[in-house]
């Protein structure tokens, strides 16, 4: 049975591949579970210093699994532990993405400290497009960012964007030829991974001590707004026109 996420360390970087090819590396429970163990595994192995999050060369991530049925008992909440697993994180996060982020696959990089692309890399945010609305804290991240306006027209229209709009706008930080993409954000994690221990979790914890306050409640609220609208009529006759296409 294939993975759904991989997991290698190697001079102090840990590398969390996600593989769900057959769905696009799309996530349902069960990737957002394995994702979480593994940043909560990298997050507590002292032989690791950064963490470095990546799909493939052609997709990064088709977003939340739309096919998948979620877990919604009280306790267990698969997306929830993986957004505040990644909240909680005190090792820096660089993501390497190529190929579509989609959904949570964007929203994911506002967490992340260092974001690089390749040069075929496409994002979005299409929540207005299926009946939902922003996840992850990207209602806060998003215009803090990139500044409302450009915020508000991406999550508006529901539009995809491409690498180098992307770096216009301050989601990633470099965009590469896509066959470089993954040596370079691993040179990079293992240069970071050298850097004095202490003063790079000091540093990361300045950086987000105010932009990330309340972090958690304010997934728990999207997630409410999210699961609602997914919930109505009319989102659901988007997403079954989807599964005809």
């Amino acid at each position: 049975m294939q993975l759904p996420v991989l997991y290698s360390v190697s001079n102090g970087v840990a590398e969390i591949e996600i593989n769900r090819r057959e769905r696009k590396n799309a996530l349902d429970d069960n990737a957002y579970a394995r994702l979480s163990e593994a940043f909560t595994q990298a997050e507590n192995d002292p032989e690791v210093r950064v963490l470095l999050i990546r799909g493939q060369a052609d997709i990064f991530t088709a977003g939340k699994d739309l096919k998948s049925e979620s877990a919604t008992h009280e306790g267990y909440r698969p997306v929830l532990i993986f957004m505040d697993t990644v909240n909680a994180l005190t090792k820096p996060l660089i993501a390497a993405v190529a190929g579509p982020a989609m959904g949570i696959g964007t929203t994911l990089l506002y967490h992340c400290d260092v974001v690089y692309a390749a040069a075929n890399a496409k994002f979005g945010m299409p929540f207005t497009k299926i009946g939902v609305s922003p996840e992850f804290g990207s209602s806060r991240l998003a215009p803090m960012t990139a500044g409302y306006r450009l915020a508000a027209e991406a999550m508006l229209f529901a539009e995809t964007f491409d690498a180098e709009h992307a770096l216009r706008t301050g989601l990633v930080n470099r965009v590469l030829p896509t066959e470089q993409l993954f040596s370079y954000a691993r040179e990079r994690a293992e240069k970071l991974a050298t850097m004095p221990k202490a003063s790079v979790a000091k540093t990361k914890a300045l950086l987000k001590s105010h932009a990330f306050e309340g972090m958690n409640a304010l997934f728990r609220s999207e997630l409410y707004e999210f699961e609602t609208l997914l919930d109505s009529a009319e989102s659901k006759a988007i997403i079954a026109s989807f599964g005809k296409k």
